[in-house]
C-alpha cells in the first residue's frame, strides 16, 4: 500500500490548511481517501472520509492509514 498526500492552504483562515490523503494498493486501486483539516498552530481540527462512502475516521486509524487518531468532535 502507498499513501499520497497533498497540502492545500485554507482560503479563509490564514495559516490553516487541509491535507488530502489517498491510499492505493499494489495494483494502483484506490482503497481510501480523506481530508484532514489543520488549525494554524498544527492541531487537527477535522477528519472527513471521502472514499469509500461508508468509511469512518476510526477505520482510517484502525487500518493503519493514519498515524494518530483524529480528535473527537462534538
Amino acid at each position: 500500500m502507498l499513501r499520497f498526500d497533498a497540502v492545500v492552504p485554507a482560503r479563509n483562515i490564514p495559516g490553516s490548511y487541509a491535507l488530502y490523503s489517498k491510499v492505493v494498493d499494489g495494483q494502483g486501486k484506490t482503497v481510501a481517501m480523506w481530508k484532514t483539516t489543520f488549525h494554524k498552530v498544527g492541531q487537527i481540527m477535522h477528519v472527513k472520509p471521502k472514499f469509500p462512502a461508508n468509511l469512518a475516521w476510526e477505520d482510517l486509524f484502525i487500518k493503519g492509514y493514519m498515524d494518530v487518531p483524529p480528535p473527537m468532535e462534538g
